[in-house]
């Protein structure tokens, strides 16, 4: 009984952290145009290329996140719709792809509609943006990108 108990309070702890460790806005906001991006891993320099739609299916409207390797091989693909991120398609779970995408979602939202979206969310305690012009050097944990949008 009280295995059972510790595993039930382990995996709610699990869950938690899960849910926690997204931030998303309090609304998609629209994107007009598909956009490119070059992604650039700081450790190991690999570098791949992510490319975000608008996606629109019956009822749901959000956006498409791809992101491919220097092959086109998908890496991860996505759909952020008002429930959060979706996997699409038949690649396993990326949460790493997840935080990723969130921050460049939170990094390309223009400043005067962010507050809006973001509304007292603490998201240094998720990833640091570095802005380096056009560019940024986003850091989320050990992992640091460099960002570079190519339209």
């Amino acid at each position: 009984m009280k295995l059972t108990a510790l595993f039930y309070s382990a995996a709610v702890l699990l869950l938690t952290a899960c849910t926690q460790s997204q931030v998303l806005p309090s609304s998609v906001p629209p994107l007009e145009q598909v956009r490119q991006y070059s992604l650039v891993n700081e450790q190991t320099q690999e570098s791949s290329l992510l490319v975000v739609q608008p996606f629109e299916l019956f009822d749901q409207r959000g956006q498409r996140w791809v992101q491919t390797d220097g092959l086109g091989a998908p890496l991860a693909r996505q759909i952020l719709t008002e429930k959060g991120w979706q996997n699409d398609g038949f690649l396993p779970p990326n949460a790493q792809a997840s935080r990723l995408f969130s921050a460049i979602l939170y990094w390309q939202t223009p400043e005067k509609v962010r507050s809006d979206l973001y509304q007292n969310l603490a998201v240094e305690q998720y990833w640091q943006i570095t802005n380096l012009g056009q560019q940024a050097i986003i850091q989320i944990k050990q992992d640091k990108w460099r960002v570079i949008p190519l339209n």
